[in-house]
């Protein structure tokens, strides 16, 4: 099995395994017609989600906090097993939550432990 491989500002960050879950939703939309009749318009099958729940360090966790804040859309390099291979979405970080496990007051840096949804487009 492959490591999910994140790019945030041309930053690499590597999630290994156990530190995320994919979660594959379809995108769709409920009418009810004047008749009463429900109809469910699917547009997307299979659309990526994925759950990350990591340590990272004040550089990582800064690449991933700007991501955050701007809005901007984020390259993720993930390992499918549906399809046994690595495949490239396009998505936005969403639910972005840091604790702090390590203040850094050694001279290091500070220690996160940070979680984050990553959604397609």
């Amino acid at each position: 099995m492959s490591n999910v491989i994140l790019y945030f500002d041309n930053v690499e960050v590597t999630i290994n395994k156990g530190s995320y879950s994919l979660n594959p939703v379809n995108k769709q939309k409920l009418n009810e017609t004047e008749g009463g009749t429900l109809r469910r318009y699917i547009t997307r099958l299979g659309v990526p989600k994925i759950s990350v729940n990591m340590p990272a360090n004040d550089t990582e966790y800064s690449a991933i906090y700007s991501a955050f804040i701007s809005g901007q859309s984020i390259s993720v390099k993930y390992y499918n097993p549906g399809t046994k291979a690595l495949e490239t979405f396009t998505g936005f970080v969403d639910d972005l939550t840091a604790d702090c496990e390590d203040d850094g007051k050694d001279n290091s840096d500070t220690e996160w432990n940070i979680s984050f949804n990553i959604k397609s487009m």
